[in-house]
Order: C-alpha cells, then sequence, then structure tokens
C-alpha cells in the first residue's frame, strides 16, 4: 500500500490496526504518514509513541458518532468523548485531526480541544444511516469553524467528480478507502498506484472541464443542492 501510495504522490493514512509495523511502513513511503488511532483505545500512548518514532506527521483520532442509549439514531445528540480526544491532544506534540465529525457544534468543539484538522466522516457511526451522504455535510462545518483548521472528508468517494464537489463544498482534501483496497487485492502496489492515478486524472479533467486551472479556483459556484436528502422520493 505505502509504495504504490508514494508512487502516486499520495499521503497515507495508517490504521493503528494494520498487520505491518508503522516503522516498516515507513521505510517503504517517500510521501507523508499519518496514523489512526481510536480516541478511546487502551493503546493509545503506545501508537502515539510508535507515530513519534516513526516520524508520522500527524495523528488522526477516530470519535464515535454514536447512538442514543435505546440505539436508534440521534443525530442531534452525538455522544462524543471529548475528554479522550483532549487526552491525546496533550499526550502527543504531533498535530492531532478528529475523524467522526458530523456536525457544526462538534467541529467547533474539537478545535476548542486542540484539534489542528477534522475530517467529516460517518465511519464507526451507529447513526450513519440517519445522515445526508458526508458530501451534505461538508458546507456547514466548513462555515462553522472557517480556516482555523483544514476540514477534510470520507466516505464513498469513488470518482473525480466526486472529489471536485467536495473540494467546492470546502474540504482541503478527500480520503479514499475501499477503491485503494480493491487495486491492492487486484494488482499490489500497482493496483494502489493505478487507483490514486486514476482519481487524480480524472479531478484534473473536470477542473479543466469547468475552467477551473487551480485546486485554489474550485469553489462553491460549482455546485448546487437542489433538494435535501429528506425530501427525496417523497
Amino acid at each position: 500500500m505505502a509504495r504504490g501510495a508514494s508512487a502516486a504522490k499520495a499521503a497515507m493514512v495508517v490504521s493503528s490496526d494494520a498487520s505491518v509495523p508503522l516503522a516498516d511502513i515507513a521505510q517503504a513511503a517517500t510521501t507523508p504518514l499519518y496514523l489512526q488511532v481510536y480516541a478511546k483505545s487502551p493503546k493509545v500512548k503506545d501508537v502515539l509513541a510508535e507515530a513519534g518514532a516513526a516520524k508520522a506527521r500527524a495523528v488522526f483520532v477516530t470519535v464515535n458518532a454514536g447512538t442514543s442509549a435505546g440505539g436508534a439514531a440521534a443525530p442531534s445528540a452525538v455522544p462524543i468523548d471529548w475528554a479522550a480526544v483532549e487526552a491525546v491532544v496533550k499526550a502527543t506534540s504531533l498535530p492531532v485531526i478528529v475523524k467522526g465529525i458530523t456536525r457544526p457544534q462538534d467541529a467547533r468543539e474539537a478545535v476548542a480541544r486542540g484539534a489542528k484538522g477534522v475530517v467529516v466522516s460517518s465511519y464507526h457511526g451507529g447513526n450513519a444511516a440517519a445522515l445526508p451522504g458526508t458530501l451534505l455535510l461538508i458546507a456547514p462545518i466548513v462555515q462553522a469553524i472557517g480556516d482555523q483548521v483544514p476540514v477534510l472528508v470520507d466516505g464513498s468517494f469513488r470518482r473525480g467528480t466526486d472529489i471536485i464537489k467536495a473540494l467546492a463544498f470546502g474540504a482541503k482534501g478527500v480520503l479514499i478507502g475501499r477503491p485503494v483496497m480493491w487495486g491492492l487485492a487486484a494488482y499490489g502496489a500497482d493496483g494502489v498506484q493505478g487507483v490514486i492515478e486514476m482519481l487524480q486524472t480524472e479531478l484534473a479533467r473536470y477542473m479543466c472541464m469547468c475552467g477551473r486551472p487551480s485546486l485554489a479556483s474550485v469553489n462553491s459556484s460549482l455546485v448546487r443542492v437542489h433538494a435535501s436528502l429528506s425530501s427525496v422520493g417523497k
């Protein structure tokens, strides 16, 4: 994975549950590495030490979007353990990026707790089915925190058109998961490189078609939300 991502000049977020030690992955990578850990993991301290030793650029802390006590989706009551997030921030000198943000107020709280970035993501969220796609969650979160920290996003991004929409809504970057795993399973490092370069090429093509010569020129004028998700099918 690291060799393929590096060949495509893409950064890589390594899971703390990876089967290969981060130090070994770091030796194979020539582009920036980031390490992911769960906010309430019992091995947080070990993971942070590993990240520092491998010269990771930042730590992605995944929080649980959660559900109500009865198990029903409760987007208005997200039980993020902010004390656990703050503990990670205090335990490392590396920038901490909070992953699993779905609401503007949680983005503001993450920044207040010391986060240097947020990832709009419903991953590991029990209420994910009740939320709009992460694409539609970007703009309100960007508006809530302005340019204080970068906003990234993940969740079912499969095409260059998906990526340009995310950037137009205000995201500074898009995380790709399953497609690169499919590429890895099929063709190893070459497959990873091929998937990433395909998305990069598609993004460049659609930027050209939209008359946008640079990423800085991609803005909200390129997108329009015609209907809320709740009204679809009614």
